[in-house]
């Protein structure tokens, strides 16, 4: 699994959103059904992720050599 920043400011300076995708990727030999992605954001919360495609087939089955990535936003505020 990975995490990239892929939009917002970096560092921050002022307040607004910092925009992240999270790609996870099967490599096993085995599909995986239910799989459940959760991320911890700075203060603590549990962050709602958003899948925005599965790179093989669409049924919520992370198959082997598939991707699934997710979108996750989070508000900052400047840093002092």
């Amino acid at each position: 699994m990975t995490k990239t920043q892929v939009g917002g400011q970096n560092p921050v300076t002022t307040p607004g959103t910092i925009n992240y995708e999270v790609v996870v990727v099967n490599t096993g030999n085995q599909s995986l059904t239910n799989v459940a992605v959760s991320d911890t954001l700075p203060n603590g919360t549990i962050g709602t992720l958003v899948k925005t495609n599965e790179s093989i087939t669409n049924n919520n089955i992370l198959e082997v050599g598939e991707t699934f990535t997710y979108t996750i936003s989070y508000a900052v505020t400047k840093q002092t």
